[in-house]
């Protein structure tokens, strides 16, 4: 559709259009048949939303507007979200979460405390006892010192599956 069509067609359907710009609408539609006819359709579509019209103004009774704004409020306390904004809720979730903070808070200082089983040597846990320390320079006195360690131990794990998780440590 061209552009001075467009740009006064709300004018040309709803009456307002007259005069000298009438005319210039209407001569522009005599140039172009397919617009003609859409500007045609619009003015059939623009006929039949008037008929829906009212013929006079509907005019809410007294007291309509307070109705329904008690209505939103009764519906928004009933609301699962409602709980979260009352005051007694937002302070017991706050002790709670300072009770959470508390304890574990006082579970992280004890951990840190006490030698936590995963930083043990695995073999104290097999042997039972310390291992005399070993220097760690000669690797074949390193091996018989653990090797003298499982042989002693009198416990129910094998022996071969203890000496190769040792040795790939």
């Amino acid at each position: 559709m061209k552009k001075p069509i467009m740009n006064e067609l709300e004018r040309y359907l709803s009456g307002q259009l007259c005069g000298e710009a009438l005319q210039k609408f209407e001569a522009e539609l005599e140039r172009s048949p397919e617009e003609r006819a859409e500007v045609g359709d619009f003015r059939e579509h623009c006929e039949m939303l008037r008929t829906l019209r009212p013929e006079r103004e509907m005019v809410p009774p007294p007291g309509f507007y307070a109705r329904v704004l008690e209505r939103i409020e009764s519906q928004a306390a009933n609301s699962f979200w409602a709980i979260f904004f009352e005051p007694w809720f937002a302070r017991k979730l706050a002790y709670a979460s300072l009770a959470l903070l508390v304890l574990l808070s006082s579970a992280a200082i004890s951990a840190s405390m006490s030698r936590a089983m995963h930083e043990a040597v695995p073999f104290e846990f097999i042997a039972g006892t310390l291992l005399p320390p070993a220097p760690g320079e000669d690797q074949e006195y390193d091996r018989r010192v653990v090797f003298e360690s499982l042989s002693t131990f009198q416990g129910g794990a094998p022996a071969a599956l203890m000496l190769t998780s040792i040795e790939y440590e």
